[in-house]
Protein backbone atom coordinates (compact mmCIF):
# COMPACT_ATOMS: atom_id res chain seq x y z
CA UNK A 1 0.00 0.00 0.00
CA UNK A 2 2.78 2.13 0.93
CA UNK A 3 3.66 2.61 -3.13
CA UNK A 4 0.45 4.37 -3.96
CA UNK A 5 0.06 8.15 -3.54
CA UNK A 6 -0.89 10.02 -0.60
CA UNK A 7 -3.24 12.03 -2.86
CA UNK A 8 -5.02 8.47 -3.84
CA UNK A 9 -8.41 9.26 -2.38
CA UNK A 10 -8.67 12.06 -4.27
CA UNK A 11 -7.26 10.08 -7.37
CA UNK A 12 -10.10 7.96 -6.65
CA UNK A 13 -12.69 10.68 -6.35
CA UNK A 14 -11.53 11.58 -9.76
CA UNK A 15 -11.62 8.74 -11.56
CA UNK A 16 -15.29 7.72 -9.95
CA UNK A 17 -16.14 10.86 -11.02
CA UNK A 18 -15.27 10.74 -15.00
CA UNK A 19 -16.95 7.50 -14.89
CA UNK A 20 -19.99 8.96 -13.50
CA UNK A 21 -20.25 11.24 -16.10
CA UNK A 22 -19.37 9.28 -18.52
CA UNK A 23 -22.44 7.01 -17.89
CA UNK A 24 -24.46 9.84 -17.19
CA UNK A 25 -23.72 10.81 -20.93
CA UNK A 26 -24.47 7.65 -22.21
CA UNK A 27 -28.08 7.48 -20.17
CA UNK A 28 -28.86 11.22 -21.42
CA UNK A 29 -28.18 10.07 -25.04
CA UNK A 30 -30.53 6.61 -24.68
CA UNK A 31 -33.17 8.80 -23.27
CA UNK A 32 -33.10 11.22 -26.07
CA UNK A 33 -33.79 8.73 -28.45
CA UNK A 34 -36.11 6.30 -25.92
CA UNK A 35 -38.93 5.85 -28.66
CA UNK A 36 -36.19 4.80 -31.23
CA UNK A 37 -34.52 2.33 -29.10
CA UNK A 38 -37.68 1.15 -28.16
CA UNK A 39 -38.67 0.38 -31.86
CA UNK A 40 -35.42 -1.25 -32.20
CA UNK A 41 -36.21 -3.29 -29.76
CA UNK A 42 -39.76 -4.34 -30.78
CA UNK A 43 -38.44 -5.25 -33.90
CA UNK A 44 -36.18 -8.18 -31.91
CA UNK A 45 -39.17 -10.05 -30.04
CA UNK A 46 -39.80 -12.01 -33.24
CA UNK A 47 -36.68 -12.65 -34.38
CA UNK A 48 -36.60 -15.50 -37.50
CA UNK A 49 -33.48 -16.97 -37.62
CA UNK A 50 -32.11 -15.39 -40.84
CA UNK A 51 -32.32 -12.23 -38.11
CA UNK A 52 -30.49 -14.14 -35.30
CA UNK A 53 -27.94 -14.86 -38.36
CA UNK A 54 -27.68 -11.30 -38.88
CA UNK A 55 -27.58 -9.79 -35.91
CA UNK A 56 -25.15 -12.68 -34.81
CA UNK A 57 -22.93 -11.62 -37.49
CA UNK A 58 -22.83 -8.01 -36.15
CA UNK A 59 -22.29 -8.48 -32.68
CA UNK A 60 -18.58 -11.05 -34.02
CA UNK A 61 -18.01 -7.84 -36.29
CA UNK A 62 -17.79 -6.07 -33.07
CA UNK A 63 -15.34 -8.48 -31.69
CA UNK A 64 -13.32 -8.39 -34.60
CA UNK A 65 -13.21 -4.49 -34.51
CA UNK A 66 -12.05 -4.64 -30.83
CA UNK A 67 -10.07 -7.49 -31.70
CA UNK A 68 -7.82 -5.31 -34.80
CA UNK A 69 -7.55 -1.90 -32.59
CA UNK A 70 -6.00 -3.80 -29.53
CA UNK A 71 -4.06 -5.68 -32.14
CA UNK A 72 -3.49 -1.71 -33.76
CA UNK A 73 -2.80 0.15 -30.25
CA UNK A 74 -0.44 -2.69 -29.02
CA UNK A 75 1.91 -2.80 -32.09
CA UNK A 76 1.70 1.39 -31.89
CA UNK A 77 2.96 1.34 -28.10
CA UNK A 78 5.33 -1.02 -27.93
CA UNK A 79 7.60 2.38 -29.41
CA UNK A 80 6.97 3.37 -25.89
CA UNK A 81 6.21 -0.12 -23.33
CA UNK A 82 5.46 -3.65 -24.94
CA UNK A 83 2.06 -4.50 -23.60
CA UNK A 84 -0.45 -7.73 -23.69
CA UNK A 85 -3.68 -7.95 -25.82
CA UNK A 86 -5.53 -7.64 -22.69
CA UNK A 87 -4.08 -4.75 -21.67
CA UNK A 88 -4.01 -3.43 -24.93
CA UNK A 89 -7.52 -4.07 -25.22
CA UNK A 90 -7.94 -2.43 -21.25
CA UNK A 91 -6.57 0.92 -22.67
CA UNK A 92 -8.65 1.35 -25.87
CA UNK A 93 -12.12 0.50 -24.32
CA UNK A 94 -11.12 2.43 -21.21
CA UNK A 95 -10.20 5.46 -23.81
CA UNK A 96 -13.43 5.28 -25.21
CA UNK A 97 -15.29 5.81 -21.85
CA UNK A 98 -13.24 8.45 -20.60
CA UNK A 99 -13.64 10.31 -23.95
CA UNK A 100 -17.61 9.33 -24.77
CA UNK A 101 -18.49 13.07 -23.16
CA UNK A 102 -15.66 15.13 -24.42
CA UNK A 103 -16.22 16.93 -27.72
CA UNK A 104 -15.22 15.38 -30.95
CA UNK A 105 -14.25 12.37 -28.54
CA UNK A 106 -10.95 14.02 -28.42
CA UNK A 107 -11.01 12.99 -24.67
CA UNK A 108 -9.82 9.04 -25.83
CA UNK A 109 -6.09 10.24 -26.63
CA UNK A 110 -5.43 11.34 -22.42
CA UNK A 111 -7.55 8.45 -21.85
CA UNK A 112 -5.41 5.81 -23.52
CA UNK A 113 -2.39 7.71 -21.70
CA UNK A 114 -4.21 6.94 -18.26
CA UNK A 115 -3.27 3.85 -18.55
CA UNK A 116 0.55 4.45 -18.49
CA UNK A 117 3.29 5.48 -15.99
CA UNK A 118 3.04 9.37 -15.20
CA UNK A 119 6.84 10.01 -17.21
CA UNK A 120 5.46 8.10 -20.63
CA UNK A 121 1.93 9.32 -20.46
CA UNK A 122 2.75 12.54 -23.02
CA UNK A 123 4.97 9.76 -25.48
CA UNK A 124 1.70 7.41 -25.61
CA UNK A 125 -0.85 10.63 -25.86
CA UNK A 126 1.59 11.55 -28.97
CA UNK A 127 0.57 7.50 -30.57
CA UNK A 128 -3.01 7.82 -29.83
CA UNK A 129 -3.23 11.38 -31.60
CA UNK A 130 -1.02 9.18 -34.61
CA UNK A 131 -3.71 6.60 -34.47
CA UNK A 132 -6.88 8.72 -34.28
CA UNK A 133 -4.82 10.98 -37.77
CA UNK A 134 -4.32 7.78 -39.73
CA UNK A 135 -7.95 6.47 -38.93
CA UNK A 136 -9.36 9.65 -39.86
CA UNK A 137 -7.43 9.80 -43.46
CA UNK A 138 -9.00 6.13 -44.15
CA UNK A 139 -12.40 8.05 -43.41
CA UNK A 140 -11.26 10.96 -45.21
CA UNK A 141 -10.18 9.50 -48.56
CA UNK A 142 -12.56 6.44 -48.85
CA UNK A 143 -15.06 8.75 -47.77
CA UNK A 144 -14.49 11.61 -50.40
CA UNK A 145 -14.59 8.82 -53.15
CA UNK A 146 -17.59 7.74 -51.83
CA UNK A 147 -19.30 11.11 -51.89
CA UNK A 148 -18.13 11.90 -55.59
CA UNK A 149 -20.67 8.95 -56.29
CA UNK A 150 -23.18 10.26 -54.16
CA UNK A 151 -22.82 13.15 -55.70
CA UNK A 152 -23.05 12.22 -59.03
CA UNK A 153 -26.42 10.20 -58.40
CA UNK A 154 -27.81 12.82 -56.56
CA UNK A 155 -27.63 15.74 -57.99
CA UNK A 156 -26.52 14.85 -61.42
CA UNK A 157 -23.76 14.59 -63.85
CA UNK A 158 -22.58 18.45 -64.22
CA UNK A 159 -22.35 18.35 -60.12
CA UNK A 160 -20.16 15.51 -60.31
CA UNK A 161 -17.79 17.06 -63.06
CA UNK A 162 -17.89 19.73 -61.11
CA UNK A 163 -16.61 18.25 -57.70
CA UNK A 164 -14.16 15.78 -59.72
CA UNK A 165 -12.55 19.07 -61.05
CA UNK A 166 -12.95 20.88 -57.80
CA UNK A 167 -10.97 18.36 -56.10
CA UNK A 168 -8.45 17.39 -58.61
CA UNK A 169 -7.43 21.63 -57.66
CA UNK A 170 -7.90 21.11 -54.16
CA UNK A 171 -5.71 17.89 -54.30
CA UNK A 172 -2.97 19.60 -56.56
CA UNK A 173 -2.40 22.66 -54.11
CA UNK A 174 -2.84 20.38 -51.04
CA UNK A 175 0.22 18.57 -52.66
CA UNK A 176 2.19 21.75 -53.94
CA UNK A 177 1.38 23.79 -50.05
CA UNK A 178 1.28 21.53 -47.44
CA UNK A 179 4.94 21.98 -46.34
CA UNK A 180 4.01 25.14 -45.79
CA UNK A 181 0.87 24.84 -43.35
CA UNK A 182 2.14 24.43 -39.90
CA UNK A 183 -0.79 21.60 -38.80
CA UNK A 184 0.60 19.20 -41.51
CA UNK A 185 4.52 19.64 -40.90
CA UNK A 186 2.98 18.90 -36.76
CA UNK A 187 1.35 15.94 -38.31
CA UNK A 188 4.31 14.46 -40.92
CA UNK A 189 6.76 15.28 -37.86
CA UNK A 190 4.60 13.37 -35.11
CA UNK A 191 4.47 10.10 -37.93
CA UNK A 192 7.59 10.36 -38.93
CA UNK A 193 8.38 9.46 -35.12
CA UNK A 194 7.09 5.62 -35.72
CA UNK A 195 9.08 3.31 -37.60
CA UNK A 196 7.95 2.55 -41.58
CA UNK A 197 6.96 -0.92 -40.36
CA UNK A 198 4.88 -0.10 -37.54
CA UNK A 199 3.40 3.21 -39.53
CA UNK A 200 2.34 1.06 -42.50
CA UNK A 201 0.82 -2.16 -40.62
CA UNK A 202 -1.04 0.19 -38.92
CA UNK A 203 -2.31 1.66 -42.35
CA UNK A 204 -3.70 -2.08 -42.79
CA UNK A 205 -5.37 -2.30 -39.39
CA UNK A 206 -7.29 1.31 -40.17
CA UNK A 207 -8.41 0.02 -43.62
CA UNK A 208 -9.35 -3.26 -42.08
CA UNK A 209 -11.48 -1.43 -39.19
CA UNK A 210 -13.14 0.93 -41.71
CA UNK A 211 -14.18 -2.25 -44.11
CA UNK A 212 -15.29 -4.32 -40.50
CA UNK A 213 -17.91 -0.99 -39.94
CA UNK A 214 -19.06 -1.27 -43.52
CA UNK A 215 -20.03 -4.76 -43.02
CA UNK A 216 -21.60 -4.04 -40.10
CA UNK A 217 -23.87 -1.90 -41.36
CA UNK A 218 -24.51 -3.75 -44.50
CA UNK A 219 -25.79 -6.32 -41.90
CA UNK A 220 -27.73 -4.09 -39.76
CA UNK A 221 -29.98 -2.80 -42.87
CA UNK A 222 -30.38 -6.35 -43.86
CA UNK A 223 -31.52 -7.36 -40.02
CA UNK A 224 -34.08 -4.56 -40.54
CA UNK A 225 -35.48 -5.66 -43.98
CA UNK A 226 -34.18 -3.08 -45.94
CA UNK A 227 -33.57 -4.62 -49.81
CA UNK A 228 -30.70 -2.00 -50.63
CA UNK A 229 -27.79 -3.64 -52.79
CA UNK A 230 -24.47 -3.90 -50.77
CA UNK A 231 -22.31 -1.62 -53.06
CA UNK A 232 -24.87 1.56 -52.20
CA UNK A 233 -24.85 0.40 -48.30
CA UNK A 234 -20.96 0.42 -48.66
CA UNK A 235 -21.38 4.23 -50.55
CA UNK A 236 -23.95 5.48 -48.55
CA UNK A 237 -22.29 4.35 -45.35
CA UNK A 238 -18.52 5.75 -46.60
CA UNK A 239 -20.36 8.79 -47.45
CA UNK A 240 -22.29 9.11 -43.57
CA UNK A 241 -18.97 8.08 -41.86
CA UNK A 242 -17.35 11.29 -43.90
CA UNK A 243 -19.52 13.83 -43.30
CA UNK A 244 -19.74 13.18 -39.89
CA UNK A 245 -15.53 13.86 -39.45
CA UNK A 246 -16.07 17.19 -41.43
CA UNK A 247 -19.21 18.46 -40.16
CA UNK A 248 -18.73 21.54 -38.16
CA UNK A 249 -20.30 20.44 -34.82
CA UNK A 250 -18.83 18.84 -31.18
CA UNK A 251 -21.07 16.39 -31.50
CA UNK A 252 -21.19 15.26 -34.38
CA UNK A 253 -20.58 11.30 -32.66
CA UNK A 254 -23.99 11.80 -30.94
CA UNK A 255 -26.80 9.48 -31.69
CA UNK A 256 -29.53 12.14 -33.16
CA UNK A 257 -26.84 14.00 -35.25
CA UNK A 258 -25.60 10.63 -36.77
CA UNK A 259 -29.08 9.61 -37.22
CA UNK A 260 -30.03 12.68 -39.21
CA UNK A 261 -26.93 12.43 -41.55
CA UNK A 262 -27.98 8.86 -41.96
CA UNK A 263 -31.40 9.81 -42.68
CA UNK A 264 -30.41 12.52 -45.35
CA UNK A 265 -28.75 10.34 -47.27
CA UNK A 266 -30.58 7.56 -47.50
CA UNK A 267 -33.47 9.93 -48.40
CA UNK A 268 -31.97 11.52 -51.05
CA UNK A 269 -32.62 7.54 -52.94
CA UNK A 270 -36.18 7.90 -51.83
CA UNK A 271 -35.80 5.18 -48.92
CA UNK A 272 -37.53 4.69 -45.91
CA UNK A 273 -35.92 6.98 -42.75
CA UNK A 274 -37.13 4.51 -39.69
CA UNK A 275 -34.98 1.31 -40.82
CA UNK A 276 -32.13 3.58 -41.34
CA UNK A 277 -32.38 5.46 -38.23
CA UNK A 278 -33.10 2.09 -35.83
CA UNK A 279 -29.85 0.27 -38.01
CA UNK A 280 -27.71 3.36 -37.01
CA UNK A 281 -29.31 2.96 -33.19
CA UNK A 282 -28.47 -0.47 -33.42
CA UNK A 283 -24.84 0.22 -34.74
CA UNK A 284 -24.63 2.80 -32.20
CA UNK A 285 -25.07 0.43 -29.50
CA UNK A 286 -22.94 -2.00 -30.27
CA UNK A 287 -20.10 -0.36 -31.13
CA UNK A 288 -20.54 2.61 -28.90
CA UNK A 289 -22.69 1.84 -25.78
CA UNK A 290 -21.57 -1.00 -24.71
CA UNK A 291 -17.78 -1.00 -25.19
CA UNK A 292 -18.39 2.39 -23.26
CA UNK A 293 -19.94 0.63 -19.93
CA UNK A 294 -16.90 -1.75 -20.04
CA UNK A 295 -14.58 0.67 -20.46
CA UNK A 296 -15.37 1.92 -17.36
CA UNK A 297 -15.10 -0.89 -15.62
CA UNK A 298 -11.37 -1.46 -16.59
CA UNK A 299 -10.97 2.80 -15.79
CA UNK A 300 -12.13 1.72 -12.18
CA UNK A 301 -10.22 -0.98 -11.57
CA UNK A 302 -6.84 0.48 -12.96
CA UNK A 303 -4.40 1.55 -10.05
CA UNK A 304 -2.77 4.69 -10.34
CA UNK A 305 0.99 4.54 -8.95
CA UNK A 306 3.67 6.47 -8.07
CA UNK A 307 6.41 5.61 -9.85
CA UNK A 308 7.30 3.45 -12.87
CA UNK A 309 6.49 0.17 -12.93
CA UNK A 310 2.81 -1.17 -12.55
CA UNK A 311 0.11 0.95 -13.85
Amino acid sequence: MHKYFSGTPFRLIIKVSLVAFSYFYLFKQLSAEWDNITALGSQFSGLHYISLFYLSLILTLAFVNWFIEAKKWKLLVSEVKLVSFSESLAHILGGLSLGIFTPLRLGEIPGRAFFFEKEKRSQVALLAGINSIIQSLVTFIVGSVAFLAFSNAVFGGKNIQLAVYLFIILFILFIYFYKKIPFFNKVKQRISLISRHIFYKTVVYSFSRYTVFLFQYYFAYKLLGMDISMLLIFQNTAVILFLLYILPVLSAFDLGVRGAVSVWVFASYGIDSLPVFMAGSLIWLINIVLPSLLGGIYVLRHRIVAKTGNA
